[in-house]
């Protein structure tokens, strides 16, 4: 049995699934209701998921660019999903870096 403290989690082993290219993800990580970065997460506490990426300049300024989180367990198995789309709202980039944060439910 491993933990996951045991593991290596990194973007570059644990991007399984793409778009279209043109973007790549250089930061993920997690931040609490203040904004400051964390490690772990507290149960009935406030989460923001976090991105920094780079684009190239094919994207710039486009209505159609979608981001996406997933949350899976540490064997695969998908517990959680949402992208930027679901909220209606259009995501363009005026530059070749940008920062994308997700707030996630209070999960009780």
């Amino acid at each position: 049995m491993q933990t996951v403290s045991d593991l290596e989690y990194s973007i570059g082993t644990n991007a399984t699934r793409g778009g279209s290219g043109g973007v790549s993800v250089t930061d993920v990580w997690l931040e609490d209701e203040e904004g400051n970065r964390i490690n772990s997460l507290t149960s009935h506490e406030p989460v923001s998921l976090c991105l920094n990426a780079d684009v190239s300049d094919q994207f710039i300024g486009k209505t159609d660019l979608e981001v996406a989180f997933s949350i899976n367990t540490i064997d695969g198995h998908r517990l959680f999903t949402v992208v930027s789309s679901w909220t209606n709202d259009a995501l363009v980039v005026k530059s070749p870096h940008f920062a994308v944060a997700c707030d996630l439910p209070v999960f009780r």
